[in-house]
Parts: C-alpha cells; sequence; structure tokens
C-alpha cells in the first residue's frame, strides 16, 4: 500500500511542476521590423475624347439553310447524294419516276394541238363567211335598186334578204367559236405548262453550292408532294450572331466593316443585319454579321468588337487602377504631401485595358495607375515613375 500512495505522489507532483514550467515559460521576444515606404506609380489625371467599343461573344451559323422537298408524288428511282456531300448549284440531287408526268405532259400537248386545229378551221369558216356576207350584201343591194312595183322583184329582195341574215347568223356564230377556242387554247397552254414543270420536279436539283446536312428519303420509297427530301446549307460564308443594346444598334449600318475573332486568328467581316425592333421579350437587338474564310465551320464560337457611342470629355484610367470593394468602384490620388486619398468613382465602357470613370476628380490629380487593391486611404507613399 505505501509503494502505490507514493507512486501516486510522485505522479501528481510531476504534473504540478510541468503546469508550473509551462506557465512561467518566458514569452517570445518580438524584433520590431522598420518600417516600409510603399512606392506607386502615377500618371496626370485628364479629360478626352473616346470611342469605346464593346466586345461580344457569339456562335457561327450558316448563310443559309434550306430544307428541300419533293413537289410530285412517286416513287424515288435515283438517289444521288450522301450525308455531308458537297454538292453544286442545279446538280441532282433526287429522282422520282416520271413516267405518269411524261403522259400527262404528252396529253396535254395533243389537247393543245386539237385546239388549235379547231381555232385554224373556224378563223378559215369565218373568213368566207364574211365573203359570203359581202356578195351577198352587193346582192340585196341590187334587187333594192330593181322596180319594186314588180312582184317577181320584191320576192328575189325578200329572198336576198334573208339569205344575208343567214349568213350574218352564220358568222356570229362562227366569230364565237373562235373567241371560245382561243380561251380553251390559254386553258390548254397552262395545263402544257404545268405538265411540263411537273415532269422538271421530278428532278430535286440543289438551288446553290452547298454541302447536304440530312437526307430524308431513301431509293425506292414512294414521296408526297410537301415530303422532306434533305437539308442543304451554303457554307460559302457564315453568319456570326450577337445581340445588343439600343445605343449599339443605333449606330450600326449594313456594311460596316468589322473584325471577328475566332481561336487565335482575325478575320475580315461586315455587317449584314440590324434588327430595327428589339426582341419582345430581351428588348435586345440581333445583329447579323457576314464572315468567311478558309477553317470556319458551324457553331465555332468566336468575338468581336462593335463601337459604342462616342464619349467626349470623360476620364480614361487603367482597369489596374480600380479597387473594387462591396459591389463599388474606387481610385487612388496622391496629394501634394504624397499621401493617398480613395475616391469613389463610376466605371463605365471599357477600351481594352483602359476603363471610362466619372467622379469627384480634378484634371491634373496624381492618379495611383496599379495595385491599388492593396492600397489603403491615408498611406504615405513615394512616387517611383510618373506618366505623362
Amino acid at each position: 500500500m505505501k509503494s502505490k500512495l507514493t507512486g501516486l505522489l510522485l505522479i501528481a507532483l510531476t504534473i504540478a511542476v510541468s503546469v508550473f514550467l509551462l506557465k512561467t515559460k518566458p514569452l517570445p521576444q518580438v524584433k520590431p521590423q522598420p518600417n516600409k515606404t510603399l512606392t506607386v506609380d502615377v500618371a496626370t489625371l485628364k479629360r478626352q475624347d473616346v470611342s469605346p467599343h464593346i466586345r461580344l461573344t457569339g456562335r457561327l451559323e450558316p448563310v443559309r439553310t434550306t430544307e428541300l422537298r419533293f413537289e410530285v408524288t412517286g416513287q424515288v428511282l435515283e438517289r444521288r447524294v450522301d450525308l455531308g456531300q458537297t454538292v453544286r448549284s442545279s446538280q441532282t440531287l433526287f429522282v422520282v419516276d416520271d413516267q405518269d408526268y411524261r403522259d400527262a405532259l404528252a396529253q396535254a400537248q395533243a389537247e393543245l394541238d386539237l385546239v388549235q386545229l379547231d381555232i385554224d378551221r373556224d378563223a378559215a369558216l369565218l373568213e368566207l363567211a364574211k365573203q359570203k356576207t359581202v356578195l351577198q350584201t352587193k346582192e340585196v343591194q341590187r334587187f333594192a335598186g330593181l322596180d319594186q312595183r314588180k312582184l317577181s322583184s320584191r320576192s328575189q329582195l325578200d329572198a336576198a334578204k334573208q339569205e344575208l341574215l343567214q349568213f350574218r347568223t352564220e358568222q356570229l356564230q362562227l366569230e364565237n367559236a373562235v373567241i371560245r377556242s382561243r380561251a380553251r387554247l390559254q386553258i390548254n397552254r397552262a395545263r402544257l405548262n404545268l405538265a411540263r414543270r411537273n415532269l422538271l420536279r421530278t428532278h430535286v436539283a440543289a438551288p446553290y453550292d452547298g454541302v447536304v446536312n440530312a437526307v430524308h428519303a431513301e431509293l425506292g420509297d414512294y414521296v408526297n408532294v410537301g415530303q422532306p427530301a434533305l437539308a442543304l446549307v451554303d457554307v460559302s460564308a457564315f453568319h456570326f450572331s450577337v445581340s445588343v443594346t439600343g445605343d449599339v444598334a443605333s449606330i450600326l449600318s449594313i456594311g460596316d466593316a468589322v473584325d471577328v475573332h475566332i481561336r487565335t486568328k482575325k478575320y475580315p467581316a461586315q455587317v449584314a443585319a440590324v434588327q430595327q425592333v428589339p426582341d419582345v421579350d430581351t428588348y435586345a437587338h440581333e445583329v447579323l454579321i457576314r464572315v468567311s474564310g478558309e477553317g470556319l465551320y458551324a457553331a465555332m464560337t468566336g468575338t468581336v468588337e462593335l463601337p459604342l457611342p462616342p464619349q467626349r470629355n470623360v476620364f480614361l484610367v487603367p482597369s489596374a487602377a480600380l479597387q473594387y470593394m462591396d459591389g463599388r468602384s474606387y481610385l487612388f490620388v496622391v496629394d501634394g504631401q504624397q499621401v493617398l486619398h480613395r475616391l469613389e468613382v463610376t466605371a463605365g465602357a471599357r477600351l481594352g485595358a483602359q476603363v471610362v470613370v466619372d467622379g469627384d476628380m480634378r484634371v491634373g490629380q496624381d492618379l495611383v495607375t496599379r495595385a491599388a487593391d492593396s492600397m489603403q486611404s491615408g498611406e504615405s507613399v513615394v512616387i517611383r515613375h510618373r506618366a505623362p
């Protein structure tokens, strides 16, 4: 028992001594650091006129996308294209069975020929009827000059007049027949033209140079009028589509030259269209920029710089001079005693590495041009470099 009690006392004594030593341990001495003066680069604040730009991101789209459809009914006899194939303008892509349309064309031609024969016959008969009418008119005039007191003369005159009326009736009938036949001729000519067009429609041709983007029919399919045949895209040029605000749209004109940046290359482009009335949901104006160049394809993304309305007599500062804190923007200026002062400003349009700002600033003040995030108002500084 005594040995156990002695052990416990030793342990307790050891713990007490350790606690005492820890509490009485001297604190480490901090060596004072010499104060370092902050060095800054400054530039003189001045007002100037600027022509800002806005950088927008967009995507390339084919300048034309067309879904070709069958214009006649029939069985597909030939399919001359495959997906992704490049085709030329007027190249035949599909051929539909044309036998029925050839027969329809022959029938329409025959009906037109028959009507033309009727017109030629009636026109010849009409000419004869006119001549007979002229001769009979003279005959009536001759009988009218005879002595009308004789019964035979009056009888001959009446018979001549009656025959003249028959000739005139025949003439009117033939004139009406010619007019009606000419109207039928127009109808048959229209049917003939329609039959010719339908025969041409049995061949589906490319309306322009492009690439086949989809094929909707196969060899042997029975197709109807309006059924999709294939989708064709024009990749000779692309539209770069972006949405802009009204102030940007107001200064853009069709034909304006701009540069589109895709990957590491710059492509010259032109404004192709500007939406004048904004979208009812987004209030944005769509702008189409036409661009062409080797190596481009649909769905590629890029950027374009579009001009903003010019700004006169504004302050333009480096973006590195701005300090952002709690949703606000600040600049630092150096006074005559080389002390920093923080000024709250409103940041506007960005021009590359510079920003248009507005606030309680004065022309001629020394503006700190960089490292604004690490500065505090009231610090003393040394000007290392002064830009004009």
